[in-house]
């Protein structure tokens, strides 16, 4: 077995313990109710379904090549194209495909520093959410 297995992709972008690794994964699952105001009454709520689901990654990269070092840029790239992005999650009989994601917010973080500015640690918070692909 390769030690570049597939934890996660999101399109073309894959996540490793080799390149990025995320240290967690948390998924926010949520569900839409619609306040009804009464007269003389608590509001009641009515179910409208669920809400989209989102994922946030902390995301953490040693660099040790060139192309280490470009891998926040690369995610940042497919955030700047604005289009949805086939999430597959890894499962011990291959990926699992989980439908169509969009990336809403990437924050970075270097820290430890060479002395031409290059960071030893690299950190980053993804934040995907579910695209709303029409079920059939």
């Amino acid at each position: 077995m390769s030690n570049n297995e597939v934890m996660l992709a999101l399109g073309d972008f894959q996540f490793s313990i080799d390149t990025a690794q995320y240290q967690t994964l948390s998924t926010s699952h949520a569900w839409r109710w619609q306040k009804k105001d009464r007269v003389g009454k608590k509001p009641a709520r009515q179910f409208h379904g669920p809400d989209a689901s989102s994922k946030n990654l902390d995301i953490m990269i040693y660099p040790q090549s060139k192309a280490d070092l470009l891998l926040l840029d690369k995610l940042k790239a497919i955030g700047d194209k604005g289009k949805p992005q086939r999430l597959v999650g890894g499962t011990p009989r291959g990926g699992a495909d989980l439908g169509l994601w969009v990336i809403e917010k990437l924050d970075i973080a270097e820290q430890y520093f060479l002395t031409n500015g290059i960071g030893l640690e690299m950190k980053g918070t993804l934040m995907i959410a579910e695209w709303g692909e029409d079920e059939e």
